[in-house]
């Protein structure tokens, strides 16, 4: 739910690409798309970093490139789900007190 919030804050468009470890489990991709309301467009090379390298030694990566999996929102999360969220976060910013004279970041 906080990546979603970021993407709304953020100037995205209709879609984004995941990649890396987490791009590896769809349901988390799956999630993303619901909570964020875009697509999530997921490579099939995972390690994007890698393949950039290949690309600078000049290995023609085009194919590799083309493989994604594509996940839209499905309606699993709403606007009531996004508010459990906020309401939950507000509490447990509350659950522990530093001691005293240890700077805090609210």
């Amino acid at each position: 739910m906080l990546t979603s919030g970021l993407i709304a804050a953020a100037p995205t468009g209709a879609s984004i690409t995941c990649d890396g470890g987490l791009s590896q489990s769809w349901y988390f991709a799956q999630f993303l798309a619901s909570a964020s309301g875009r697509t999530i467009i997921v490579p099939a090379m995972h390690e994007v970093t890698a393949l950039g390298l290949a690309e600078l030694c000049g290995v023609d990566v085009s194919f590799i490139r083309s493989q994604t999996r594509v996940f839209h929102p499905d309606g699993t999360v709403n606007e009531a789900d996004h508010q459990l969220f906020r309401k939950a976060v507000e509490r447990a910013r509350h659950w522990f007190t530093p001691p005293e004279g240890t700077a805090t970041h609210d």
